[in-house]
């Protein structure tokens, strides 16, 4: 779980292998401009999904795995208000998957990897649409994992071994091998 401490040192995770606990010591994250939290879906329109959100007073992008058509597939869905736009499913092979956004000043750069593959591209979206001046609120984007049976009881594990938010130190140097 990622979460922010605003009266100490700012964003920390902490890690369990069940929520009841024990949970370990805080690790901080050298960041600002962000409020994580864990965000669950519930809204049951649709099957099991987990992955990575990005999420401002209402509008939010995923990055998520599911099932389709009896494959596991890769998406992304950016929500703005009423309006959702879906990705054409990605194929994934058997195994881990890396889930990568990508933040930067303009744009938000949603990634997935394979194995030792480099990690590919699959959208890239104005990080406007998710700024409180575009959709309101005053906390600005929260950051999460999630998993959800949306409504239902899951039959599926989603397994998150870990997270790492790394600090662009230099214009030129995006934290992600390859780029």
């Amino acid at each position: 779980m990622i979460t922010t401490n605003t009266d100490f040192e700012g964003n920390f995770y902490v890690t369990a292998k069940a929520p009841a606990g024990p949970w370990s010591d805080p690790v901080f994250i050298e960041a600002r401009g962000i409020d994580p939290d864990l965000f669950f879906d519930d809204d049951g329109k649709a099957k099991e999904e987990a992955g990575m959100i990005l999420l401002n007073n209402g509008a939010h992008f995923d990055l998520l795995i599911k099932q389709s058509g009896g494959k596991r597939v890769l998406v992304t869905k950016l929500r703005f208000g009423s309006v959702v736009h879906e990705s054409d499913e990605i194929d994934l092979k058997p195994g881990q998957v890396k889930l990568i956004i990508k933040g930067e000043r303009a744009n938000f750069t949603l990634l997935y990897a394979q194995g030792n593959d480099t990690p590919k591209e699959i959208i890239k979206v104005m990080s406007r649409y998710l700024s409180s001046e575009t959709v309101g609120g005053f906390t600005g984007v929260y950051v999460g994992l999630y998993a959800t049976g949306n409504g239902k009881a899951c039959s599926a594990n989603a397994d998150y071994d870990w997270f790492e938010y790394v600090k662009n130190e230099s214009k030129a140097d995006t934290g992600f091998p390859g780029f």
